[in-house]
């Protein structure tokens, strides 16, 4: 077999089994939304495609674990930079009790028959925020196997609109998504997630017109 061709194989082979580690086990569920987009950009080049070996897993399966109070807070902080500023509901420096996502999804025809698709990457970011809801209410974390982008392809499939435990997530024909927020109180320890990046610049978090 010509070298190169056995080179590809094997690429292909260590990709593959990758994936399936990462999606069967559960290790995702550790991700921040970066750290997912990072990973897929990582085996997506053969160059940079780890092989698959007992001890690449478990230096893998160790910085992942270790890394998790970091990617805690990342995935906060990232889904905060990320909103937009042209809505009203948003401020700077704290969360409200709604935000508006942008892109959340896409539509491909035309009139009220297109087909919607996810966005995986903002999918991925309303997962991060509803992980630190969780541990912020002492659950563990959930299974990002069952996270928000499976979940959200299921609901456009008959609506467009979803409600969970943690927030509520209604959508539009031109791809925003509004969510609202079910937990004020966690919201509060997201403004404290959020204090601690932008030191002396976050805002009462408890104003009376946030909660009405």
């Amino acid at each position: 077999m010509d070298a190169r061709v056995f080179d590809t194989l094997v690429r292909s082979i260590d990709q593959g089994a990758w994936s399936y580690l990462m999606k069967e086990s559960g290790l995702m569920t550790f991700m921040d939304a970066k750290a997912r987009t990072e990973w897929a950009q990582q085996l997506s080049e053969p160059g940079k495609i780890p092989e698959f070996t007992k001890e690449n897993v478990e230096a893998t399966f160790a910085a992942l674990y270790a890394a998790r109070a970091e990617m805690f807070g990342r995935g906060v902080i990232q889904c905060f930079k990320n909103l937009s500023w042209d809505y009203r509901t948003h401020q700077p420096f704290r969360f409200g009790k709604r935000i508006i996502v942008e892109r959340l999804f896409s539509y491909a025809g035309k009139g009220t028959q297109g087909v919607s698709r996810v966005s995986y990457f903002r999918a991925n970011e309303l997962d991060d925020l509803i992980r630190v809801f969780h541990v912020l209410d002492g659950r563990p974390e959930p299974d990002h196997r069952q996270g928000m982008y499976h979940v959200l392809d299921r609901a456009s499939a008959v609506g467009n609109e979803w409600e969970g435990e943690y927030m509520h997530v209604r959508w539009f024909k031109k791809g925003t998504g509004h969510v609202t927020f079910k937990r004020l109180d966690l919201i509060d320890r997201l403004n404290e997630i959020l204090a601690k990046h932008y030191p002396g610049a976050l805002p009462d978090g408890r104003r009376g017109e946030e909660r009405s």
